[in-house]
């Protein structure tokens, strides 16, 4: 068991899967063992054995908090949406400050265009962990579709604060100032995710339209270029 550990945390999988399955021929319940070959599973995209993993680990230890989280993810990753929402809710009802159960409970809600739901499942991830910048971000999407641009643009900048290296994060605060009207402050996020991904083709585009908006033609048509350059059939350019 303790190789596997080790093999794992060197992300070998194979071998690390290889020890768990010797160490249970030894002992058939053994929890640990389940859970970290099921850990090792989804790490390779394994999700179906992995899930057969996770019951197994859970069906011998059902108060684990993190098995049913892992089992939400490697249901969610399945496509499994309605099985993996069921995970994390038990996920959170044994562990009220798993920040990372909240989050993905949010992630799903967004998906589903529940956005009251979302920015609660966001909120309480952020309450759990105060530096969960990708909960920040997306209780600002959330806030977003409802029409709350400044919650949005606060939310937006919190992430920042805490991770400034996000491209998508000030490119999604780029959209936000721009329909609040402020056109100088969106084409500086624009152009700070563009610095942290030039090949970002949409930040090229947003930054094309809101030079369009403040009339500068000549700019907006150059990062229009860019964008058709980058993704030749980008049709929004």
């Amino acid at each position: 068991y303790n190789s596997g550990v080790g093999q794992y945390q060197n992300k070998k999988y194979q071998a690390a899967i290889a020890d768990f399955t010797k160490s249970l021929e030894l002992r058939a319940d053994f929890e640990p063992a389940y859970f970290n070959r099921a850990a090792c599973k989804s790490e390779e995209g394994n999700f179906a054995e992995a899930i057969k993993d996770f019951d197994k680990a859970i069906s011998l230890v059902a108060d684990k908090p993190e098995s049913w989280y892992l089992r939400g993810q490697a249901k969610y990753k399945s496509s499994d949406i309605e099985g993996a929402t069921a995970d994390f809710n038990e996920t959170t009802k044994l562990d009220p400050s798993h920040a990372q159960a909240h989050y993905y409970k949010g992630v799903i809600q967004f998906e589903v265009k529940d956005y009251t739901a979302a920015i609660e499942d966001f909120t309480n991830a952020v309450n759990a962990d105060k530096r969960h910048a990708y909960a920040y971000n997306d209780r600002g999407s959330a806030k977003r579709q409802m029409g709350d641009i400044d919650g949005a643009i606060n939310d937006y900048k919190k992430a920042l604060m805490i991770d400034n290296k996000m491209s998508f994060t000030h490119n999604n605060l780029g959209s936000v100032l721009r329909k609040s009207g402020n056109l100088k402050g969106a084409i500086m996020s624009y152009s700070e995710a563009i610095s942290l991904d030039s090949k970002y083709v949409i930040a090229y585009n947003n930054r094309g339209s809101a030079y369009f908006d403040s009339g500068e033609y000549d700019q907006a048509i150059k990062d229009f270029n860019k964008a058709i350059e980058l993704k030749a059939d980008y049709a929004f350019a």
